[in-house]
């Protein structure tokens, strides 16, 4: 089967993780599998792809509307002539009104967040005219994000399949020979509203009164970044909570680490989560969005609201109780494997292949 990935930018996100990884394990089926980049920018992540032997295309893709990018799609699509389009984020309205023109029959489109928060505008209304009458497959990542697919376009629910996100799990590290300390902490995100930066930090500082050997590790960029800089400076935190920038090896960063942390605002199924399972990493998350539907309260992580408070009590309980750490991390890191990168290119094929 010739499959396109269609994505905007490869930039450090869980969204472009995602995609390269249901990417290589298709190639690694024998697959035969393109990936377009609408704009001319190569990261780690790109690089990944074309190391595992996945071809890419990188378009030029101007800032605001750009109809020389139509062109140039279009262009691409008829030379490849794929069986199947597979579009993400906010670019079904380019991939998939190219894939009708071009006379692509196989439409795929994963929303990777709750549908009533990262579909908004003009995104919204194309999307409800593409799923209702152009059928365009809209995939969920978990029951949660089904659900806000259903109640926000009001379409037929056996229209929406679920596919978890997975990783290639054999590249997973285990943490320090399950040894369950507490002194390094992880977040791994981008400085975005929805990561919940700020409240982290706050909830950290509270915590670290009560154990002044703990820090707390943060991985990413974003507009966020320098607002959430200054917060650190004025709590005087700067000693206890570092910035780390980018990784190109999630998996030995999470290797080093003790505990990882992860209290979003609003998800749909994050990498990060998958990944920190996948180490054997105890987990403090937020009981939102697509998360529980991932874990379980006190099985395989501790679910939280996502206010500072919370976060400093969740801190606190998983530094008194060992067991508790230990518990967590081993059934998280046995849960992962419902979360595979080969599993879940084997659940999109079955997409693909749907009438």
């Amino acid at each position: 089967m010739r499959i396109m990935q269609i994505f905007p930018k490869f930039l450090f996100g869980g969204a472009e993780i995602m995609c390269a990884n249901l990417s290589i394990a298709l190639h690694n089926l024998g697959q035969d599998v393109i990936v377009i980049s609408l704009y001319n920018y190569k990261s780690p992540i790109t690089k990944k792809m074309e190391d595992a032997g996945v071809k890419i295309v990188f378009l030029n893709k101007k800032g605001g509307v750009d109809f020389n990018l139509l062109r140039d799609l279009y262009q691409v699509v008829k030379a490849y002539r794929p069986d199947v389009i597979h579009s993400h984020l906010y670019i079904c309205k380019y991939a998939h009104f190219i894939s009708m023109l071009a006379g692509i029959q196989r439409r795929v489109h994963t929303i990777h967040s709750l549908a009533n928060r990262s579909d908004r505008g003009i995104n919204r209304i194309v999307n409800r005219i593409l799923f209702s009458f152009f059928n365009v497959i809209p995939v969920a990542l978990s029951i949660t994000v089904k659900n806000s697919i259903l109640s926000t376009y009001g379409i037929d629910e056996k229209k929406v399949p679920v596919v978890f996100n997975g990783i290639p799990l054999d590249k997973c590290l285990s943490i320090n020979g399950y040894k369950y300390k507490i002194d390094k902490f992880v977040h791994i995100g981008r400085f975005t509203e929805p990561k919940n930066h700020i409240n982290l930090i706050k909830g950290f500082a509270r915590f670290h009164k009560y154990n002044k050997e703990a820090k707390l590790f943060l991985y990413g960029e974003g507009e966020l970044l320098k607002e959430c800089k200054k917060l650190v400076t004025e709590l005087n935190a700067n000693e206890y909570i570092v910035f780390c920038g980018l990784t190109s090896d999630v998996y030995k960063v999470l290797n080093e680490m003790d505990v990882f942390i992860l209290p979003s605002l609003w998800e749909g199924m994050p990498m990060t989560l998958i990944e920190a399972m996948g180490t054997g990493l105890p987990i403090i998350a937020s009981n939102v969005g697509g998360i529980p539907d991932m874990l379980e309260d006190g099985v395989n992580a501790i679910l939280i609201n996502p206010d500072s408070d919370s976060i400093a009590c969740a801190l606190k309980r998983i530094c008194n109780d060992y067991e508790l750490r230990k518990r967590i991390g081993m059934n998280a890191l046995k849960h992962s494997l419902y979360f595979s990168a080969e599993k879940m290119a084997k659940e999109y094929t079955k997409v693909y292949e749907s009438e």
